[in-house]
């Protein structure tokens, strides 16, 4: 099977602007990550795969945070994490932990109504 370069995106917003919404439960987050000398950016990595992993102390100052940043904003909150030089390019715009938000657009009339016709597509250019 040979390899190329799938697209992506993500919607993003800066951790200044967690912390703003919810920056308590940030906080409480980072300090269970730190009780178990885990870097948030292994954290990140791992999260999409298990983050089971890391005790009930993380999952639930994670799901605090998530569900507070959810109840302040309308939005879903996730982290991830992406690196640039060993699985992008360098013109990607995200290069380590990022938080990624959900919700953020709604089809119109007409999309809802053509919605099971339509269907994203990606698609990268070398040049």
């Amino acid at each position: 099977m040979g390899m190329g370069y799938g697209a992506n995106f993500v919607d993003t917003v800066t951790e200044e602007f967690v912390e703003e919404v919810a920056g308590a439960e940030l906080e409480n987050f980072k300090q269970a990550l730190e009780n178990i000398e885990v870097e948030i950016s292994t954290f990140a990595q791992e999260a999409e795969f298990d983050q089971d992993e890391y005790g009930d102390e993380v999952d639930q100052s994670y799901d605090a945070l998530v569900k507070k940043f959810e109840a302040v904003t309308g939005l879903g909150l996730d982290i991830g994490y992406h690196n640039q030089e060993d699985e992008g390019d360098r013109y990607d715009d995200i290069d380590g932990v990022y938080w990624s938000v959900g919700g953020v657009y709604q089809p119109t009339d007409a999309g809802l109504k053509y919605g099971a016709k339509i269907s994203r597509a990606f698609f990268v250019n070398f040049g």
